[in-house]
């Protein structure tokens, strides 16, 4: 109800004084017309329909459109003037309608409300002018104590009791209502004249903590002019430049109130190599309250310097911050003198780095020459040790041989001619096997020195270990055979064919020669998707576990192949084609169960 009593004739550029004003008339208004229609209906059911009955319903039918009217027409003192007219006019026609004060019950009592609503909503002229009005009524009503009606003769004891307790209660009721309104006014004037006066002694206050401030400020400004670092400071949170020191010309090239103009002039100026470093370390000056910063300007005569920039937030003491300010400082000569050290040190390194890659290269050729000295004098003592036994049964067996011939030549009758044909074939055994030998050790030399041609191509594995084994089924006199074994999807690999089967051969004819009277060898070739295996599998005698780590040296025979001939060559000359062709072997054996020779290539 008072939201709703507060929107009559509602205007936004009403002062206080006004929208109380309104809203005491509304309020007496409707209060009023409430008494009416509460006489209309007691007057009805005593007097019934007559002239004192119709007197409270007439004011309501005055006041209410007048509400309305005032409303539309955004004018207040409408309703003020109707009110005070029938305030004053209707209570003074009941009272002449009954008769004697005694018989309306003083109900001349509402029409003092017309002087007072007058000095409330009007002026003291016209307050006067209702007072005189309300004097006149009650003196005639007194005097002359006129009577329109013989309504006064229906009324009872008790009816007379009610009517005086309603017109006096109802109209200071009123009275009371309105006077309380105003004295909260007045405490609320009074609280906020309060508030004024110490709002006043605050202004004087800022005004002299103004005048303290503008004389620190000058002070300020000396002692900042005088130094060459720039001092500056921004308000927080619109980032406007609060103050800054003379020196930001010469230190950035831009007049001081170009920085009052545009603040953030200093990022427009940052190098293109440092401005994303500085932006970055830059976010954590909220969280950590203080940054330090080194990097590069481009100032207006394109000249490059180094600028060290420490940034602090200030807050206040609820924590929320209200000034950044910060120093920045010319760090060129610096830097440059850092950049020349820097450039020395690290030159001196480089050298010191050439010269350590220089001795470590010398020291590496030394020992790499030293481990092929070693390594050839190790050669040259394992080849005089098989020489000495290889060379001497071949030449023993020549000479043998040429004596035999020599006998034959000077025996008599030569009966003996049959003996000759047996002669030829061992000298031509015993030359092939020093040819084999010379061949394994010029072979060897080749593949030490790095002389063997490597020529990979798309190879076949299939055709190639069945046409292999093809070949050495064919020379084998014992009837046993190289049994061969695919498995998974046969493909292409790029190798050097010629290196591979040379590889391969020494294997094959080592296990043949190394299972006489076993079961047949194997070779297998197993394709997958990464990798390709040849595996050479015998039944034979075997290689101890010992020995096995020096199997791929030149000259090395294990102790249980001694009796059997070989030259120790064929399994080193083997590991060197696999590796020229980017393989790798290795060997698995168990004595007197034979071994496995593997050789894998990664696809």
């Amino acid at each position: 109800m008072k939201r709703l009593l507060k929107k009559y004739n509602y205007d936004t550029s009403d002062s206080e004084e006004i929208s109380l004003s309104k809203y005491l008339i509304i309020s007496i208004a409707i209060f009023c017309c409430i008494c009416g229609i509460i006489w209309g209906c007691l007057f009805y059911s005593v007097f019934g329909f007559g002239l004192t009955s119709s007197l409270p319903f007439l004011f309501v039918c005055l006041v209410f459109p007048a509400i309305i009217v005032s409303h539309y027409f955004s004018n207040y003192k409408i309703l003020v003037h109707i009110q005070l007219i029938c305030i004053t006019l209707i209570p003074c026609l009941v009272q002449w309608s009954l008769g004697s004060i005694q018989d309306s019950g003083l109900i001349l009592t509402w029409c003092f409300l017309s002087p007072l609503g007058a000095l409330l909503f009007l002026n003291e002229k016209d307050a006067i002018f209702w007072m005189v009005v309300f004097i006149f009524i009650v003196c005639i009503s007194a005097i002359f104590v006129p009577k329109f009606s013989e309504d006064a003769a229906r009324i009872t004891e008790s009816f007379r009791l009610t009517l005086y307790l309603m017109n006096i209660i109802a109209p200071f009721m009123l009275i009371f209502m309105t006077g309380r309104y105003f004295y909260n006014g007045l405490l609320v004037q009074r609280i906020k004249l309060e508030e004024k006066e110490e709002l006043l002694k605050a202004s004087e206050e800022i005004e002299k903590q103004k005048s303290l401030l503008s004389a620190s400020k000058e002070r300020l400004e000396l002692v900042m002019g005088s130094l060459e670092e720039v001092v500056w400071g921004r308000n927080l949170p619109d980032y406007k430049m609060q103050y800054v020191s003379d020196s930001v010309l010469k230190l950035y090239g831009f007049p001081m109130a170009d920085w009052y103009e545009k603040p953030n002039l200093w990022l427009d100026m940052i190098h293109p190599d440092d401005i994303k470093r500085v932006k970055k370390e830059g976010e954590s000056l909220f969280t950590d309250g203080i940054t330090v910063l080194e990097y590069r300007i481009i100032t207006p005569d394109k000249e490059i310097k180094w600028i060290s920039s420490t940034t602090k937030i200030l807050k206040s003491t609820n924590g929320t911050p209200f000034l950044m300010t910060g120093i920045a400082q010319d760090i060129t000569a610096r830097k440059n003198a850092q950049e020349q050290l820097n450039n020395l040190n690290n030159s001196l390194e480089e050298k010191v780095k050439e010269r350590t890659i220089e001795l470590t290269n010398s020291e590496s050729k030394l020992k790499l020459s030293l481990a092929k000295e070693k390594e050839l004098g190790q050669l040259k003592s394992s080849f005089i040790s098989v020489a000495s036994h290889q060379f001497r049964t071949p030449l023993a067996i020549i000479q043998s041989n040429t004596e035999l011939i020599d006998m034959l030549n000077n025996a008599e009758g030569k009966k003996e001619q049959e003996k000759y044909t047996k002669v030829p074939s061992r000298i031509t055994a015993a030359i092939s096997k020093m040819t084999d030998l010379i061949d394994d050790v010029l072979v060897l030399g080749k593949l030490t020195s790095g002389n063997i041609h490597y020529d990979p191509e798309d190879t076949d594995l299939r055709v190639f270990c069945e046409k292999l084994a093809k070949e050495f089924n064919l020379i084998q006199q014992d009837d046993r055979i190289l049994e061969l074994k695919i498995v998974g999807e046969p493909h292409n690999v790029k190798l050097d064919a010629t290196l591979l089967e040379h590889a391969m051969s020494n294997i094959i004819s080592n296990a043949f020669k190394y299972s006489v009277s076993k079961d047949n060898p194997q070779l297998t070739i197993c394709f997958k998707p990464s990798e390709v295996v040849l595996s050479v599998k015998d039944y034979g005698i075997g290689i101890p576990e010992d020995e096995q780590i020096n199997l791929f040296q030149p000259f090395f025979r294990a102790d249980n192949a001694i009796e059997i001939k070989g030259t120790g060559l064929g399994l080193s000359i083997a590991k060197e084609y696999v590796e020229v062709n980017q393989g790798k072997i290795q060997c698995k054996s168990i004595l007197g169960e034979g071994s496995c020779f593997e050789i894998t290539f990664k696809l």
